[in-house]
């Protein structure tokens, strides 16, 4: 089977196009660990307690690219993850629109959460509430995801009254 006849109607891309998509991803992931490591710069954010945190990164692609329902439903269903213990934050929404060539605005719904370890991370990996919403809502809307993780060891907490000024 070609790589032209995996894709759905629509979408069919050329190995030349799958190629450049996977290095703008690429291109994503080194400015995503960039801007996280920028972030939280030790006393950029006026705070001087550091530590270290992993970052989980998850790019979503719907089966029904741009379906607005669909989107919605990952965005909801991952905001009801914020309870499982070991999340420190999480931040979920729809992909930018852009121009730009380094950016990959490919993907439908960006999820970004961090915890205070790895143990963290795996222990909300497995969590039943987690598994549940990816049997039950990523599986059957995604054509696919792909996720980033990466430990910052200088990260500082920005104190939510910061935003406010």
């Amino acid at each position: 089977m070609d790589i032209e006849s995996r894709w759905p109607v629509g979408r069919q891309q050329t190995a030349s196009m799958v190629f450049r998509q996977m290095k703008v991803q690429t291109r994503f992931a080194w400015a995503a660990l960039a801007a996280a490591c920028i972030w939280a710069a030790p006393g950029v954010h006026g705070s001087a307690s550091a530590e270290s945190v992993v970052v989980h990164v998850v790019l979503v692609w719907l089966k029904e690219a741009g379906n607005a329902d669909h989107r919605q439903r990952i965005i909801d269903a991952t905001r009801a993850l914020a309870d499982i213990p070991g999340v420190i934050q999480l931040h979920v929404g729809e992909s930018v629109p852009s121009n730009r060539e380094i950016v990959d605005d490919s993907f439908d719904v960006g999820l970004y959460f961090t915890f205070a370890s790895v143990d963290d991370m795996r222990a909300y990996l497995v969590d039943p509430r987690h598994q549940a919403a990816v049997q039950e809502i990523f599986g059957p809307l995604s054509e696919r995801y792909i996720a980033y993780d990466f430990e910052d060891k200088g990260w500082t907490s920005r104190p939510v009254d910061k935003f406010a000024e």
